[in-house]
């Protein structure tokens, strides 16, 4: 019995160290991880993409922040079902999320996050949108460089008037 008290036990801290507390998705440590991993076998064809809710500030001051932190979850639940092998999902911080797309190509990674930005935009109970930054994971990159350049994309998505993908 304690043995398997001992395993349970090991597996809730594993748990704990490598999830958001909030959306139960990857925490940026986790991922980093994860994706450094991958990197080592890389492949043709893979991306980074940031998302940011927009305006969740105003979601927050309008609402509270524990009707904010309920659509954090919501969102985070609607990307849950995009991870499979080849995607690979974390919250970055805030409202930002990080998603990884392995062994795929530039059109079907953009069909994917445009269904996702539709989909957000359609699901949750108040009218919620995301700019979506994306860009290339290519061998000379490091992963701190391409998460660099997906940022540098989002902060194009903003300025563009949000509720896009760049």
């Amino acid at each position: 019995m304690q043995d398997r008290q001992r395993r349970f036990l090991n597996h809730q801290l594993m748990k704990m160290a490598d999830e958001d507390p909030l959306t139960k998705l990857l925490n940026k440590r986790k991922f980093f991880e994860v994706i450094e991993e991958k990197l080592k076998i890389l492949k043709p064809n893979h991306y980074i993409a940031m998302i940011d809710i927009d305006h969740f500030k105003k979601v927050n001051d309008t609402y509270g922040h524990l009707f904010g932190d309920k659509i954090l979850c919501e969102v985070a639940n609607l990307l849950k079902k995009y991870e499979n092998r080849n995607i690979v999902i974390s919250r970055f911080g805030g409202e930002e999320f990080i998603l990884y797309f392995g062994e795929t190509d530039y059109e079907t990674t953009k069909l994917i996050l445009e269904e996702i930005r539709r989909e957000i935009k359609n699901t949750t109970f108040i009218t919620i949108t995301i700019s979506i930054g994306l860009a290339p994971l290519k061998s000379e990159h490091n992963l701190i460089e391409s998460i660099y350049f997906a940022d540098q994309n989002l902060y194009k998505a903003k300025q563009s008037g949000r509720d896009c993908l760049i």
